[in-house]
This record gives C-alpha cells, sequence and structure tokens, in this order.
C-alpha cells in the first residue's frame, strides 16, 4: 500500500476524528476508543475507499516480536470502530470487511478548509450619482476629489 500522510482530521457524516489528540467526537461530544482501534480507524481513513489487508494493518500496528492472537485483536478493534460510529457489519457505512481481502473506510475525508474566496468581500454597486468606483476598489482608495476650485 502507497504511504501516504494521515490527514490530521477526519469526518464520517455527524462524526469527527482528530488523529493527532486521539480524539473521536460525534457533534463535537467525545466517544471513548481504544488506542489500537483509533490506529487501525486512522490506516483506514488515510486509504479511504482502498482496501487494506490484514497483513498490512499487523505490520504497521504490531511489531513482529509481539505474541498475540493477531487476527482476534484486528476483530476487536474493528468492532470497536464500528460500534463507537453506530455501523453495522450487515450494512456498513463506514467500515467494510471483505473477507479474505481486508478492510476499507467507505466514507471518510479530511475537513475541509473554507475556501479563500469566502472572506473576500466585493465592494457593493451604487446607484449614486457620485463617480463610479472601478471594481476592486473601495471608496477610500479611489482619488481624492473635491468641488472646491480653490
Amino acid at each position: 500500500m502507497p504511504q501516504t500522510r494521515s490527514p490530521r482530521v477526519a469526518r464520517f457524516e455527524d462524526f469527527e476524528v482528530d488523529f493527532r489528540d486521539g480524539e473521536l467526537r460525534k457533534q463535537g461530544l467525545g466517544i471513548k476508543l481504544q488506542d489500537r482501534a483509533l490506529q487501525v480507524l486512522e490506516m483506514l481513513a488515510e486509504h479511504p475507499g482502498l482496501v487494506v489487508t490484514r497483513e498490512e494493518l499487523q505490520e504497521k500496528l504490531w511489531p513482529a516480536s509481539t505474541r498475540v492472537d493477531f487476527e482476534e485483536r484486528v476483530d476487536q478493534a474493528i468492532d470497536e470502530v464500528r460500534e463507537a460510529l453506530g455501523d453495522s457489519p450487515d450494512r456498513p457505512r463506514f467500515i467494510e470487511v471483505l473477507d479474505g481481502r481486508g478492510s476499507r473506510c467507505r466514507s471518510s475525508g479530511p475537513v475541509p478548509r473554507p475556501p479563500l474566496a469566502s472572506f473576500v468581500t466585493r465592494p457593493k454597486r451604487t446607484t449614486s450619482s457620485s463617480p463610479s468606483i472601478p471594481p476592486g476598489l473601495t471608496a477610500a482608495s479611489r482619488p481624492f476629489v473635491t468641488s472646491d476650485p480653490r
């Protein structure tokens, strides 16, 4: 699987997970998630729509010297993630397990940042008899004009 940089924050409908702080929230309220389950969720969210194999999870999350029932631990972590997200194995919305292949995150993405254009204000059009202001300029930036001929 190609290396990608973890998203700092990912969204799943009403859920938001901040991987840097290790927090899962639903509409701003924290939901407890064990470290290993959070790591599995992060790895799946790094590759939305792509299958992450059990071997890839094992290599990244459990050192080679670790002696555990890896299959059971992965299943437990995925079950915990699904429970926290209110997801169902029968009708998955977020985490899909593909028997014999691995798992994938069906819906996630970084939290979008507002576009810069949303912070830019455009000058208002006026219908007064004052001299017109070219687009992009404000009244404060036009040359000073007076009717006093002195």
